[in-house]
């Protein structure tokens, strides 16, 4: 499993997140996991950012929460299939709250098999 640093940046007026990597990188394509949910790779094939474009709504919480959440990011390139999975953790007046999104889609683009983990 390989450890790289990542930013997390969330745009409230565009209602944007953004998971991307902090090395340097030369993009070579995007690829559509979901509506709004877009997995970008660098010229090696490496995953280094993960965009929610309509995050509130793809993750089904209101803006305000996607300030300073706690998240992980899950990445799995196999053979056949490219797999994303978010999970997000905030709390309102000590209340708890968990919410997870999985998408999945055919390797279509020969990409490696790797295996990420992002968190905060």
């Amino acid at each position: 499993m390989k450890s790289l640093k990542f930013r997390y940046i969330y745009d409230f007026a565009f209602d944007l997140v953004d998971f991307a990597c902090e090395r340097e990188f030369k993009f070579k394509r995007s690829v559509k996991m979901a509506e709004g949910v877009f997995l970008d790779f660098d010229e090696r094939n490496m995953p280094f950012a993960l965009e929610l474009i309509g995050a509130s709504k793809i993750l089904g919480v209101h803006r305000k929460h996607l300030n300073n959440p706690n998240f992980t990011v899950h990445v799995e390139i196999t053979r056949n299939l490219i797999k994303t999975e978010i999970n997000l953790k905030y709390s309102i007046n000590q209340r708890k709250f968990d919410i997870s999104v999985e998408n999945e889609i055919p390797n279509d683009y020969l990409m490696s098999s790797i295996e990420i983990i992002i968190t905060n």
